[in-house]
């Protein structure tokens, strides 16, 4: 399902004009499949097809207006309820997201804290790790009960780990060495 979500959703960047529209699709993708995770009942009707085609078309075609959607969206939509493809929908929103991500630049990160971090704090986070990675870094936040201070910050493969757990495992390890 991963390989048609991720042919699905190239298919829908590459028939999008403008960066804006990608932006502006992205979100719309993000935001439609959010809602489905949450509705667990809604999304277990698109997946067992109980919605009849014309009416899924019809309310996907009416949302789709009221946020201004691209013409192309509506269209793409129509076309996945045709195929019955409606189910890969969170899929297709990820794999959206990495391609506009990819062209713009952009590098999407997780930060864990014991505490919430303040909005001030993540701007700084933000401008450090976008100054460090050379491109604009996007951080979430979530607060983590085993981090007991400090924050611990994962882009990709890259993880900076200033919480007082790994201070506390460094300070081991140099006594364990200096005592060898």
């Amino acid at each position: 399902m991963a390989k048609a979500a991720r042919e699905y959703a190239k298919a829908l960047y590459n028939s999008l004009n403008s960066t804006d529209e990608k932006l502006m699709t992205s979100s719309i993708l993000k935001g439609l499949s959010v809602s489905l995770e949450k509705d667990s009942s809604l999304m277990d009707q698109v997946k067992s097809k109980a919605l009849n085609s014309e009416d899924t078309k019809k309310a996907m075609t009416t949302l789709l207006e009221s946020l201004k959607a691209p013409a192309v969206v509506g269209n793409f939509f129509n076309l996945l309820v045709d195929k019955g493809r409606m189910e890969i929908l969170t899929d297709l929103a990820s794999e959206f997201e990495l391609l506009a991500d990819e062209e713009n630049d952009i590098l999407r990160g997780v930060v864990k804290s014991a505490l919430s971090i303040t909005d001030e704090k993540r701007q700084e986070l933000e401008a450090k790790f976008s100054k460090k990675m050379d491109k604009k870094v996007i951080l979430t936040y979530e607060q983590d009960a085993k981090v007991v201070a400090g924050v611990k910050v994962e882009i990709g493969a890259f993880t900076y780990d200033d919480t007082v757990q790994t201070h506390i495992k460094k300070i081991k390890e140099n006594l364990n060495r200096s005592w060898s």
